[in-house]
């Protein structure tokens, strides 16, 4: 067992590299479609090839320069990755405490009888919750939070 798990974790950073590269050329492919696409673009050239682009984009990545996001601004991918993951954290603190706070009432309400017993209640909720979608109640937190 501990082999097979040694050879999946050895396996996942191929993967990952390898499923980087298939993105990267989808991308690129797709922009070389749109520029021949523009009438008013340049004359045609021959694209550069993609292993050398794709050799440019990791250096890139290992200096730290991970680009800028095509908007007016150009605001660089690092500090907008910073940005966005602190609010993330932030929202996930508040929902696992949520989370936690409401599975403990419930919890403790659901099997709070003087014979012990689980409430007649408690197995259709919790098999309601567990069967929702987090995507039909997540929606619902966010105009909770604000961000900034």
């Amino acid at each position: 067992m501990m082999r097979f798990l040694g050879r999946r974790l050895a396996l996942m950073p191929l993967a990952l590299v390898i499923v980087n590269f298939l993105g990267f050329s989808y991308a690129h492919a797709a922009q070389q479609l749109h520029a021949a696409q523009n009438p008013f673009g340049s004359a045609v050239e021959a694209p550069p090839s993609i292993l050398r682009l794709y050799g440019h984009y990791v250096r890139a990545l290992m200096q730290g320069n991970w680009g800028t996001m095509p908007t007016v601004a150009a605001e660089p991918i690092g500090a907008l990755l910073l940005q966005t993951g602190l609010v993330s954290l932030g929202l996930l603190l508040i929902v696992f405490v949520l989370s936690t706070l409401l599975g403990l009432v419930i919890g403790v309400a659901g099997v709070r009888n003087q014979p012990p017993r689980l409430a007649p209640w408690l197995t259709p909720f919790t098999a309601l919750g567990l069967a929702t979608p987090v995507s039909t109640w997540a929606p619902l937190l966010l105009p909770s939070c604000s961000y900034s």
